[in-house]
């Protein structure tokens, strides 16, 4: 009985804190120091997931997410 018990804590503890969040498809490039913004809700995370975008130059970009 032991055994299952530690078996759904581990499987409760995986859903809680795994990571699901797909990256955002953004239609096409940004523009030097553009920068957009928004959140995104899926079926695989607890939380809705907010991210940031901002444009180095016409082929880099950098983001992150909350």
């Amino acid at each position: 009985m032991r055994k299952i018990y530690i078996i759904l804590f581990i499987t409760i503890t995986l859903l809680f804190i795994g990571c699901a969040s797909h990256p955002i498809v953004h239609p096409g490039s940004l523009k030097k120091n553009e920068q957009v913004w928004g959140y995104a809700i899926s079926a695989e995370n607890v939380f809705p997931v907010m991210w940031f975008r901002k444009g180095l130059d016409q082929k880099t970009e950098i983001g992150y997410r909350i």
